[in-house]
């Protein structure tokens, strides 16, 4: 099996193994290190020839992941895993026990940059459950190979196994549209299911020899729930001077939790705490604030969130193309062109409304953009609204999430100006991506031109 070790000014603070890999030669060993404010942090990596060193009394949690769980590692939608977490002491280099309460020896912004390592080399989110920090956990792939056709209405099942029992459910809305049930083929490794005419997403479940295989749902693997009961209660209030009554309502919580609850040291109120403290930092991480000159680190952010756009990448800014001086804005472009995405969509606003037809002798009047024309290779349109539509937003879609940021200036003037990106929470994104792509794909209010 595969061995994956994150150290931490010399002290393991997780421990992750990979079952049934089992040729050592396609394994290299591998150290990888960055410094944390003067510390180092190393990713290690190597082949582990035993797959029973681990201790089963410290096994606190274990079970099936399926392809949406925030803990697989495997984060593909055709991978699943087998699953086990065995406890281990919180590291020392990270926290510290005073006046019986645990408490951060590092800062929230140097355990960010450590999140963030992690999550670069073994694909996990520490950050979003601290009390994974000190533990070993073994993961076991389950893997299987699905293709959904965007022409025909089918899905197609590859590489299946003799004698494996697969049952789709197909829904909309929440409701079951219909189901199929098969069982493979030992003469044939693939299968076609048809799909309904009208359907939102698929519950797929696999078994092979009686046991669970692989997979993918819309639900998360819950072990315990919490509930809140809230009591309310009205005063009304005579408020003489003002001739009305006024009522205040008041509420009582109380909070109980049904099913396994974890009783490990490392989840008490302290850890609790202290994983509040960074889920704040990362809320508030949803705003950054730039300064004048600072276009070097504003364009660094800009190029990531265009890096996240694979499917769709929609850029509004009334004044991107609004008279001759384009400035930055031809940077800007070059980086639409570079992104991956498979649309990209650029709007703007000018009271010239034939101005959409000289963008070639006005935005792209430089030889980098004119052997790109001439070649077809911009793949970018542009659309010009004939009323502004003022607030700036980059909208990145991809297969899984959808991002929209609020750009507080103008694309051309993020050289000079005090401004904010700040990054909205999924439902204000589609809040957004819905009535902007509304407007831009009525042709009472844009003019469209391809590149």
């Amino acid at each position: 099996m595969i061995c994956d070790k994150i150290i931490y000014n010399n002290e393991t603070i997780i421990t992750i193994y990979h079952k049934g890999f089992s040729d050592e030669k396609m394994i290299p060993r591998r150290m990888i290190s960055e410094n944390i404010n003067g510390f180092t942090i190393t990713f290690e990596e190597y082949y582990e020839s035993s797959e029973s060193i681990l201790d089963e009394h410290h096994c606190i949690d274990e079970g099936f992941l399926d392809v949406q769980s925030n803990i697989n590692p495997y984060k593909d939608v055709s991978n699943c895993a087998i699953y086990k977490r065995h406890s281990g002491e919180l590291p020392t280099t990270v926290f510290e026990i005073l006046d019986n309460e645990i408490r951060l020896k590092k800062s929230i912004d140097d355990l960010d940059t450590m999140f963030t390592f992690i999550k670069k080399y073994t694909n996990l989110d520490v950050g979003n459950d601290i009390s994974l920090l000190g533990d070993t956990l073994e993961y076991e792939l389950r893997k299987s190979i699905i293709k959904k056709s965007k022409t025909d209405r089918y899905i197609m099942f590859e590489n299946l196994a003799p004698n494996m029992y697969i049952g789709v459910n197909f829904y909309k809305y929440n409701t079951i549209v219909t189901s199929e049930v098969f069982i493979s083929d030992a003469a044939s490794s693939t299968h076609k299911v048809i799909t309904p005419d009208d359907w939102g997403y698929a519950d797929i479940t696999v078994y092979k020899d009686g046991t669970l295989y692989y997979k993918n749902s819309t639900f998360s693997l819950i072990k315990s729930v919490s509930i809140s009961m809230n009591t309310y209660t009205t005063k009304s209030v005579n408020l003489d001077n003002f001739r009305v009554v006024s009522k205040i309502n008041s509420y009582s919580s109380n909070e109980f939790t049904v099913g396994d609850k974890n009783t490990l040291s490392k989840t008490e109120t302290s850890l609790s705490l202290i994983q509040h403290q960074i889920n704040l930092n990362r809320q508030k991480k949803r705003i950054q604030f730039f300064k004048p000159n600072e276009e070097k680190r504003v364009l660094e952010e800009i190029a990531e969130i265009f890096s996240n756009a694979g499917e769709e990448l929609l850029v509004f800014d009334p004044y991107f193309a609004d008279g001759k001086s384009i400035g930055l804005n031809r940077d800007i472009i070059k980086l639409i062109n570079s992104c991956n995405s498979k649309s990209k969509v650029v709007t703007f606003y000018s009271r010239d409304s034939n101005y959409i037809n000289n963008l070639n002798s006005t935005l792209f009047n430089c030889e980098y953009f004119q052997n790109n024309l001439k070649n077809s290779e911009l793949n970018i349109t542009f659309k010009q609204t004939n009323q502004p539509i003022h607030d700036r937003f980059i909208i990145a879609k991809n297969s899984k999430d959808l991002f929209a940021y609020v750009i507080g200036t103008s694309l051309n003037s993020i050289d000079d100006n005090y401004f904010c990106i700040i990054k909205l929470d999924n439902a204000d994104s589609s809040v957004i991506y819905n009535e902007l792509k509304g407007l831009i794909f009525d042709d009472s209010f844009c003019a469209t031109k391809e590149y």
